[in-house]
């Protein structure tokens, strides 16, 4: 079998690229010229490819059956599979077509026949001849992968398409991938949030590896945010351009959301089982003094050790659409829900991190008599407030309220816990946060330590003494003297210190994305849910100062 003109050439192009600039199509295409060159004992050296890239085209359209099978494995491996069509009957339809060579016009015969099982006569029709088209066009001397690839692209986005109502606009920038019939439309979690809203099964219509590779880039994408000093990736820097899984996509949101959820990532630890036991060291091995004399062997030491019982609880959210929502125009909306989730997570997850009590009674009077108290997130753990509050760890700044002696008390007040500035965090609420932007411990380089962070180049309050600060509407500044809510005198504000190494956020299950339907109410439902756990290293005490409360001031 003879390489033509135009093979050579492409082969001569292809072995001028590394690996790694090689597309998975290119590496395909280049094994199979590879192995026709050796069947016609070709040497591929540098005087090969020299001569090859000098030929002229030799106008050659015929291929073998084998080179084709190769060619549309490659050029239709993701453009049938995300439209649900099986490329491996394409190729036998082109290898029962014709034994031997195969020309254009068995392509355009065997397509036809394959699409006809797949999809309506019409469409198979128009479809064929879109393909002998594109194909006719797209052919200048022998066909080559690149050729055949772009021809079916344009093919199957061109023939017997009903346009879509709404397509969201792209300029093809990034490294996203995405799964409709048209460069715009939908990312793999857009598709997946799709599915799950038109009750279809999850991942229809997505293409396995396209699945498999959303997921491993989300799992990365979540590790990197675990392991590094966060930033989340934010809006505009390039996080939101790498294509993820559904599940990924909505953690993800959820801690560009929450603040807190971001700054704890890095105590997140992944549950194996629903119940975890961790175990961990809690004492050091004691050194002592030693002597050469005989029988002055010190004393041995082993080093403490316990367990942290992790005891993942779930929570739920719900958004609702309506039928003529879901007819109509589910596309724009797949967006708002996206954010409709995952800011609903996050603010859930705060409450609970903040405000959980597990108690029969819950330490605030309004959470105790809200209706469904026993599903509110403030239910899910014994929240940091809780263990401050239990532990005797709050501070009282009656006299003088927010200012730079009541902050260095509280410091002070969490012991060996509070010398570590980069380890700690200061939440406060959105009144507190005005309080200590008024600060002048808050307003230059040289008091905070940071240009990028200073009030006067910023306008903003992002460390207070090293200690970064975090804003939650979720902690409460409608608390009595005492740091809870009561029946009255909810007056007063609060501000959490947490000393973050010391507590661990349990991760059992990342989100699970359902649907459901009211068929009275012609309304359908979006249910996610997710599952952690929270639970200090040690139980907070006086001499155990993990987290501290600063209370009594006027919100």
């Amino acid at each position: 079998m003879k390489l033509t003109n135009a093979q050579r050439k492409r082969l001569a192009v292809l072995l001028g690229k590394t690996a790694l600039q090689m597309s998975a199509d290119e590496v395909s295409e280049l094994a199979t010229l590879k192995a026709l060159a050796a069947e016609d004992k070709v040497t591929l050296d540098e005087a090969f490819v020299k001569e090859a890239l000098a030929l002229e085209d030799d106008g050659d359209t015929a291929l073998s059956a084998d080179q084709l099978k190769g060619m549309v494995a490659s050029a239709l491996a993701d453009t049938l599979a995300s439209k649900g069509i099986d490329q491996d009957a394409i190729i036998k339809a082109v290898e029962d077509a014709n034994k031997g060579h195969v020309k254009l016009a068995d392509i355009q015969t065997a397509v036809k026949n394959a699409l006809a099982a797949f999809t309506p006569a019409n469409t198979a029709t128009e479809t064929a001849d879109a393909i002998k088209a594109a194909v006719a066009e797209a052919q200048k001397g022998a066909l080559t992968a690149d050729q055949l690839a772009s021809a079916f692209e344009r093919a199957l986005t061109s023939a017997g398409r009903v346009s879509a109502k709404n397509v969201f606009p792209t300029d093809g920038a990034g490294d996203t991938d995405l799964v409709a019939h048209r460069a715009g439309n939908l990312t793999v979690a857009g598709k997946e949030l799709l599915n799950v809203c038109l009750g279809l099964p999850q991942q229809n219509g997505i293409d396995a590896k396209l699945f498999t590779r959303a997921t491993a880039r989300g799992s990365k994408m979540l590790d990197n945010v675990r392991t590094k000093t966060l930033t989340t990736g934010g809006a505009g820097t390039g996080a939101e351009l790498i294509p993820s899984d559904l599940s990924s996509e909505l953690q993800m949101r959820l801690y560009l959301e929450s603040a807190l959820a971001a700054a704890m990532i890095g105590q997140e630890i992944n549950m194996p089982t629903d119940v975890y036991k961790m175990p961990l060291k809690t004492a050091r091995t004691a050194f002592r003094k030693g002597s050469e004399a005989p029988g002055s062997d010190p004393a041995s030491s082993e080093p403490g050790t316990g367990l942290v019982t992790l005891d993942a609880q779930k929570l739920i959210g719900i958004a609702d659409y309506s039928y003529e929502a879901d007819e109509d125009s589910i596309i724009p909306i797949l967006p708002m829900l996206q954010d409709d989730l995952a800011s609903g997570a996050a603010d859930a997850l705060e409450d609970a991190i903040i405000n959980g009590d597990v108690s029969a009674t819950h330490q605030d009077t309004d959470t105790q008599a809200a209706a469904g108290t026993a599903t509110l997130p403030a239910r899910l753990f014994s929240g940091l407030r809780k263990y401050a509050i239990a532990g005797s760890c709050t501070t009282s700044w009656l006299t003088n309220g927010v200012i730079e002696s009541n902050i260095l008390a509280t410091l002070k007040g969490m012991g060996k816990y509070g010398i570590k500035r980069s380890d700690l965090l200061l939440v406060c609420g959105p009144r507190g946060y005005n309080d200590l932007v008024g600060l002048t411990s808050t307003l230059t380089v040289e008091k905070v330590g940071n240009p990028a962070l200073a009030r006067v180049l910023t306008g903003a309050a992002g460390v207070i003494f090293g200690v970064p600060i975090i804003v939650s509407e979720r902690n409460r500044e409608d608390l009595t003297a005492t740091g809870v809510n009561g029946a009255s005198g909810n007056t007063r504000g609060s501000m959490l210190f947490i000393h973050k190494p010391s507590w661990y956020l349990g991760v059992r299950r990342g989100f699970t994305v359902e649907t459901d339907a009211d068929k009275k109410k012609q309304v359908k439902s979006v249910i996610a849910s997710f599952r952690r756990a929270f639970v200090p290293r040690e139980t907070t005490s006086a001499t155990v100062p993990n987290v501290r409360l600063a209370i009594d001031y006027a919100a």
